[in-house]
């Protein structure tokens, strides 16, 4: 089932799509056009034990919604997910929680499922900076950006927040962060950026890129499609895997003697 937060009501499992669809419209029209972005976060948390037949039309409905909001000038909401059990569609409820910008969880036992799902729900207890954009001065950039994850979720307290990227340029100096603060007033800042030989940052951030491509191909129809943008993003996904040594859905690691 999906809940919403205090406020937005809680809603059934059937049909999925709509049941995401009523806490997404109350959301937008409990704040109202006069009072755009709010103290209040309009959050859906989705905890399922198994999976739906159009999970791909779910995740582009969140994504159409969240859209229409922002040119409303209200806040998207944001989603978080949680599955149970081994027969959830992990690449579904990552993407979901990917593009409301929130955080997915999950557990396969028993004995861990109270706890799992009481961490994931205290993550929204204390939101710090919403609507998050990173920038550098645009004489260091040139082009070939890649920003992981997009959109950037939301940071809240007691959770980092890690983002990655590359690009073709110069080594910036400082990097701008701008966002939002909960009571609505927009907050900026600069982070010093230095440079290393000694930490290996793209082995670093590989696991998370990998698992966010790996969601984006899902979405984007994953093997099936014949799409060439498609099977040029699973080549991406085999590249990094094996240049990373990281094994993914798409690659197998293998072990054999050297001597």
């Amino acid at each position: 089932g999906a809940g919403g937060s205090e406020g937005y009501g809680s809603v059934g499992s059937t049909p999925p799509q709509q049941s995401m669809a009523r806490p997404l419209v109350s959301a937008g029209t409990e704040q109202g056009p006069s009072t755009p972005f709010r103290e209040k976060v309009p959050i859906v948390f989705l905890l399922t034990d198994g999976a739906v037949a159009n999970e791909h039309n779910i995740c582009r409905y969140v994504q159409s919604a969240n859209e229409a909001l922002t040119g409303m000038s209200l806040s998207p909401v944001r989603v978080f997910t949680f599955g149970i059990g081994q027969w959830c569609n992990t690449q579904f409820l990552r993407q979901l929680s990917q593009i409301g910008r929130g955080y997915n969880a999950g557990s396969l036992r028993s004995e861990t499922l109270r706890t799992n799902i009481v961490q994931l729900m205290g993550r929204s207890d204390t939101p710090v900076l919403m609507d998050i954009a990173v920038g550098m001065h645009p004489a260091c950039y040139t082009g070939g950006l890649e920003l992981y994850p997009t959109p950037i979720p939301d940071l809240f307290c007691g959770n980092p927040l890690t983002i990655s990227g590359r690009y073709i340029g110069k080594h910036p100096s400082v990097v701008g962060i701008r966002g939002r603060l909960p009571g609505g007033a927009m907050w900026e800042g600069q982070v010093r950026v230095f440079w290393t030989r000694h930490i290996p940052v793209s082995k670093v951030f590989a696991r998370q890129q990998l698992d966010l491509l790996i969601s984006s191909h899902w979405l984007a129809g994953g093997e099936a499609s014949r799409d060439p943008k498609v099977q040029a993003m699973r080549a991406k996904i085999v590249g990094i895997s094996t240049r990373q040594s990281i094994p993914c859905a798409y690659t197998t690691m293998v072990a054999f003697p050297s001597s």
